[in-house]
């Protein structure tokens, strides 16, 4: 008999260890981080463990703006499959995405991070979240009519994705669809792990769905800007003791500079990353008009499966 999610939300995580080569390990990691931005009493949300940890509140802010935008759109497209059941979310976080949706429909979110699922319980009445992995959901086939990832892919090893999309095809309905907004430019650390629109879209197809629709999303030209000039700062203002950023220190020499270290500036450049952002936001509605898409950080992909 098929389980419904609530039944099948009650199994235990099923642990994936990522072969040695990667230099770290996901469960842990995300665990870390999680404990981390708990403690930030001004990021309420723990947009720190779903943007940039550490960063800003008012940084974090401008890009789950424009995710947020981005999502909205895609969603009208996907109505009809919202309407056929439920919706699935991997790497729910605290439910910022499954609050959002819980407004229209059934929703279940799926995070690897104990202390993630326990906040999002705390914050969520209406959705449903538990335990458990992408590359081995708990839940029975053919459960979902949509399922989203915003930026969780990238955070998977190049060799486990294929087993996440795969786990994603299988709890789908057919003719259900999977939104996913992800990064395909290279970043920062040994816990992001981009490809390009093309590599993401051959994951799809090669489980048997097709790509319905693709955006180029987050350009930030000033904010790239700011990162190159950032890098003739003092190392000094690089240190950083989140879980985050100590994954991308490098073996020897001069600690990069991250989102983080914005709060550690003095006044005067923090002034001035300040004005940065607020200037991006319009900024960034015409620079897709402006910058072709092969110059965009990320992209959002509606997949469907046959």
């Amino acid at each position: 008999m098929t389980k419904s999610p609530t039944q099948q939300s009650q199994q235990p995580m099923v642990e994936l260890r990522p072969p040695s080569a990667v230099s770290y390990k996901p469960a842990e990691y995300w665990e870390s981080l999680a404990r981390d931005q708990l403690e930030q009493a001004e990021d309420p949300g723990l947009l720190g463990a779903v943007c940039y940890a550490g960063a800003p509140l008012w940084l974090n802010e401008f890009f789950a703006h424009f995710q947020r935008k981005a999502l909205t759109r895609a969603l009208r497209r996907v109505r009809r499959q919202r309407e056929r059941g439920v919706t699935l979310e991997i790497g729910c976080g605290t439910g910022r995405w499954c609050q959002y949706l819980s407004a229209s429909g059934p929703v279940v979110g799926v995070d690897l991070s104990p202390s993630m699922v326990r906040r999002a319980h705390e914050l969520g009445r209406g959705p449903q979240f538990c335990l458990g992995m992408a590359q081995s959901l708990p839940f029975a086939d053919n459960t979902f009519g949509l399922a989203l990832s915003v930026v969780v892919l990238i955070h998977v090893p190049d060799e486990l994705k294929p087993a996440c999309v795969k786990e994603l095809a299988r709890v789908l309905q057919p003719g259900g669809s999977v939104i996913v907004y992800e990064r395909v430019r290279p970043g920062l650390g040994a816990q992001v792990h981009p490809i390009s629109v093309d590599g993401w879209v051959r994951l799809f197809v090669e489980q048997g769905m097709r790509l319905s629709r693709c955006e180029a999303h987050e350009y930030a030209p000033l904010l790239r800007l700011l990162h190159l000039v950032s890098k003739m700062l003092p190392a000094r203002a690089r240190t950083s003791r989140l879980a985050a950023d100590q994954v991308k220190r490098p073996a020897g020499g001069r600690a990069p500079m991250t989102a983080a270290s914005l709060s550690r500036l003095p006044l005067p450049l923090r002034l001035v990353a300040r004005l940065v952002v607020a200037v991006s936001y319009p900024l960034e509605y015409v620079s897709g008009w402006l910058l072709g898409s092969r110059l965009a950080n990320s992209a959002l992909m509606v997949f469907e499966k046959t």
